[in-house]
């Protein structure tokens, strides 16, 4: 009999642990969906930590050489008259879909999704000297996405796409809603080529272009004649006419291609975090032990009886038989089968 009830106990404890592994990897991708990797990192680190000061920790870090791209839905009125909300919505999500998978293709961070507007960086958080080259092809890429939106609705939508390059606060902002996002004037440069940019085209900054190595062919864009702050900042502008070297060359993904691998290896993977990866799998690890440590066992001693296994807490034990357990009655139609086993065995030791 007590063998039995060791076997239900490991049952149910095995049980707990699998509801709560499942409980955290949802957490875990709940916060992922919210907030990038680095800084959910981060933010984990801090949990439960003392606040000594006045104020709580500000998740802000600055980063050098970024390029950030922004985009925007040229024709998107023409849409919403044409369309019913269901099928806007359904069109804005397949076209934002595709964007995230370009996203990360190019090795994009993408901030956020602002009506018809859609902004990402790269070159942030992890440096990557062909962050402009990559921003390039995105917009390209965005340019050449449209045209099945295009098609569908039978409207002249298009997508008009700006990219600048300079240096950003990245980070999230108070205590309630976080929201990650991106700050500085170069952010607002960024904008501001978008909007003097020209449907189908792609509005680059002479900061970008001073990173892209003549891997594009470019003409004058003469966005200071259209935007205000561009001419204030004195900011020359150009628009890109051909790609003369076609992705992934003049990437770093090129030299993973050449050693016949896909996606994110050798010098790539350093970027793309495969030490955040350890060490976010290290910190899942001993996050799982510390909870299933403080849930499991020191939560069992306290609410239940040592020798009877039943909870002290009248309305806790009631509420425990109101649960169904598999599991337990799993192990409780194997106890004949067990009993058989032992019997068996005790026969063929005595009789030996």
């Amino acid at each position: 009999m007590i063998f039995v009830l060791l076997v239900i106990v490991a049952d149910l404890e095995l049980f707990r642990h699998s509801d709560l592994h499942r409980d955290l990897r949802f957490l875990e991708r709940l916060l992922l969906s919210v907030l990038p990797k680095h800084v959910a990192a981060e933010i984990r680190e801090d949990l439960g930590a003392v606040v000594t000061g006045q104020f709580k920790k500000i998740y802000m870090s600055r980063h050098e050489n970024v390029s950030i791209l922004f985009a925007d839905i040229v024709g998107f009125t023409a849409i919403s008259s044409t369309c019913t909300a269901p099928e806007l919505v359904k069109i804005l999500n397949e076209l934002f879909a595709r964007f995230d998978k370009l996203s990360d293709k190019y090795h994009q961070l993408r901030i956020k999704i602002l009506g018809d507007c859609y902004y990402c960086i790269s070159g942030a958080p992890e440096e990557r000297p062909d962050h402009a080259v990559l921003c390039v092809h995105m917009g390209l890429s965005m340019v050449d996405a449209i045209k099945s939106v295009r098609e569908k609705t039978n409207t002249n939508v298009d997508m008009r796409v700006g990219v600048h390059t300079g240096a950003i606060l990245a980070g999230v902002m108070g205590q309630r809603q976080w929201q990650f996002d991106v700050y500085s004037r170069d952010v607002v440069l960024a904008n501001k080529m978008e909007s003097a940019g020209m449907p189908g085209r792609v509005h680059i900054s002479e900061k970008t272009l001073s990173f892209l190595k003549g891997e594009f062919e470019v003409v004058p864009g003469d966005g200071m004649s259209r935007e205000e702050a561009l001419r204030q900042a004195g900011l020359e502008t150009y628009f890109i006419t051909k790609v003369l070297k076609p992705y992934p060359m003049g990437t770093l993904d090129e030299k993973t291609e050449q050693n016949g691998r896909s996606g994110k290896d050798d010098e790539t993977s350093k970027l793309t975090g495969n030490g955040e990866k350890n060490f976010e799998e290290d910190y899942k690890a001993r996050l799982h032990q510390e909870l299933l440590g403080r849930e499991t066992k020191g939560h069992i001693r306290q609410q239940a009886n040592p020798l009877t296994l039943f909870f002290k807490d009248p309305k806790l034990e009631t509420e425990f038989r109101k649960i169904k357990d598999t599991v337990s009655l799993v192990s409780i139609s194997g106890l004949p089968v067990i009993s058989i086993f032992c019997t068996v065995a005790y026969f063929l030791v005595m009789s030996g």
